[in-house]
């Protein structure tokens, strides 16, 4: 009886050790940070950090914000102090960079999905400067409760950057 009990203490522990290691192994998406889009069009918000006038490092991935809406924007595998924490010892600064495009942007023009679509390179709309860019710090963003308002927000226009390769 002993025995038994004992074997099924240890299935158990088992199982609830694999339910741990199943539930850490999940992507996580902070949806923390938000963007209220108080325009009539859709935009699409892009963070990065740039320093010495080159885009150092994506924060995430662009998204399309639909107009007159409030949409949070995901940030793969991180939180946002993680991010900041990650310019601070990265770039000595503390500002992340949100960009806004007026158009619909896509890394590379290879994906086939986006071939057949007016779609924009980011790199060619960021060596223009096509774009609209405002800097945030960490405690700026936490009074405003992680909110960002296009385009009340004072965005200005962009500068023609020389982004990584």
């Amino acid at each position: 009886m002993i025995i038994k009990n004992n074997i099924i203490l240890v299935i158990k522990i088992s199982i609830f050790v694999l339910f741990l290691q199943v539930l850490n192994s999940c992507d996580f998406i902070d949806t923390q940070l938000k963007l209220q889009n108080n325009t009539k069009r859709n935009i699409f918000v892009y963070g990065v950090f740039i320093k010495n006038n080159n885009k150092v490092s994506p924060i995430f991935s662009p998204q399309k914000i639909s107009a007159d809406t409030t949409q949070a924007i995901k940030i793969l595998n991180s939180h946002l102090e993680g991010i900041f924490d990650y310019g601070v010892n990265y770039l000595n600064d503390s500002t992340l960079d949100i960009v806004i495009f007026n158009k619909p942007v896509v890394y590379y023009t290879s994906d086939s999905h986006f071939a057949n679509k007016d779609w924009y390179l980011i790199n060619e709309l960021l060596q223009t400067g096509n774009y609209k860019i405002r800097s945030y710090t960490y405690d700026e963003l936490k009074r405003k409760n992680w909110l960002i308002v296009y385009s009340d927000d004072g965005f200005k226009q962009g500068w023609p950057l020389n982004p990584e390769k």
